[in-house]
């Protein structure tokens, strides 16, 4: 004969007591095992998976030196409608690749709103062909003429290629040169790395001339290549900004 199940958080002494109630032996003898209804269990409610960046298609990441552009694009592109891509968002990525530094970087992108999405910083070199095999990104590279380029930076008063305590500065190559030569190094190691992957991946890079905010027709390339539509565009040319660090 199978005795009621006693409850498991009760103490021995509570136990005791349980065993020596009467009612207890009549509730058992009331039992019979047999005829138990089977315990119904509710189903688990499944929890809506929120859809990948690679499953959504619509992440667009840019880079390209410092000091070419990059502000100015995060604006442009970010002035349209459903599209939010904003400058150098949240954490800043090392510039030897970081698996884990990029998945946290791409936890906060996925957060943000809009039917396009995305950020810009020039530190994505090395990330790239992580970013277009594994999250479908389509990335947009700024170009600007090396010597401006170089000017820009040293106006910065310190030199991020050998100055690595600095905040940002673990974003940068090494180079044991003076800032001039060493963004030109830069420079040059940067585009050819960047020709060798749009090679590689041709519909999924545009390399944009600087200039080309400076027109209708360049930014309509822009917004075609990032498939914004006519509708949710907003064309305004003459917006660079190089006031500060990171444009």
């Amino acid at each position: 004969m199978m005795l009621p199940p006693i409850p498991r958080q009760l103490m021995p002494r509570q136990v005791a007591d349980v065993l020596m109630d009467p009612d207890y032996y009549n509730n058992m003898m009331s039992v019979n095992p047999t005829k138990q209804e089977p315990i119904k269990l509710k189903p688990k409610k499944k929890k809506k998976k929120s859809l990948k960046l690679e499953e959504k298609n619509n992440l667009i990441i840019g880079c390209g030196m410092p000091r070419s552009g990059t502000k100015s694009i995060s604006k442009l592109l970010s002035n349209c409608k459903n599209v939010n891509i904003p400058h150098e968002f949240k954490i800043c990525l090392p510039y030897e690749f970081n698996r884990n530094k990029l998945r946290q970087k791409l936890f906060h992108i996925e957060k943000l709103k809009g039917n396009i999405i995305g950020d810009v910083a020039h530190y994505y070199l090395n990330y790239i062909e992580e970013l277009i095999k594994h999250h479908n990104a389509k990335i947009i590279v700024m170009k600007r003429d090396k010597k401006k380029v170089s000017k820009s930076i040293k106006s910065l008063g310190w030199n991020p290629y050998i100055q690595k305590k600095v905040e940002g500065s673990e974003a940068f190559p090494f180079y044991a040169k003076n800032v001039d030569t060493a963004t030109e190094f830069y420079w040059d190691d940067y585009y050819k790395k960047i020709r060798e992957l749009q090679h590689r991946f041709q519909n999924k890079i545009l390399v944009v001339d600087i200039e080309w905010l400076n027109s209708k027709e360049g930014i309509t390339k822009i917004f075609d290549f990032c498939e914004i539509p006519e509708e949710d565009r907003k064309y305004k040319t003459k917006i660079r900004e190089n006031k500060h660090f990171g444009l």
